[in-house]
């Protein structure tokens, strides 16, 4: 008995010498790839306005920009839903203009540029409507569209701001 006792714990020993240890992964991984930190500015960029490839969804499978014409949507209709835009994103002209008539009617129901359809379109090619980015004929989404929110400048209109990406998204109310 005492030599089976011996046979039987020293093939307990030898099993339990043999048993793999828990792996994390090979043994060998290689070279780790070296660490690339962006600059806040290039964060900003991606954020506002990588689309990751999904403006043929948008533009072809959707259609979006081509409904958003054919409905004849007015920059202050597009602000209504929900959009907003970076007044930094137009030019200086357009800023002007669009300050004075604002100046005159907070609400924006009298401003020419916010009531006019084509406006629209000019402001989804300059990448002045927040979470839309145009990519030639192309049109897709970006993070910013639901994760922007927006600094009120220069009017009283609250979707009409300048952007202030990066930072959580907030309710916004017109």
């Amino acid at each position: 008995m005492a030599l089976c006792a011996a046979r039987c714990s020293g093939s307990a020993a030898q099993s339990a010498s043999q048993a793999k240890p828990a792996s994390d992964g090979p043994a060998d991984q290689g070279t780790p790839a070296p660490r690339q930190d962006g600059t806040a500015s290039s964060g900003r960029d991606v954020f506002r306005f990588e689309t990751f490839g999904n403006e043929g969804f948008w533009t072809d499978a959707l259609r979006v920009p081509a409904g958003v014409m054919a409905a004849k949507v007015t920059p202050l209709q597009a602000l209504q839903l929900g959009l907003s835009m970076d007044i930094d994103a137009v030019d200086p002209s357009t800023q002007d203009t669009l300050t004075e008539q604002l100046r005159r009617d907070p609400s924006g129901r009298s401003s020419a540029l916010l009531n006019d359809p084509k406006m629209t379109g000019r402001l989804i090619k300059a990448n002045a409507v927040i979470g839309l980015a145009a990519k030639g004929e192309k049109v897709g989404v970006t993070c910013a569209l639901c994760q922007t929110i927006t600094k009120v400048r220069r009017s009283r209109c609250r979707a009409v701001a300048r952007s202030v990406s990066g930072r959580t998204a907030a309710p916004t109310t017109i």
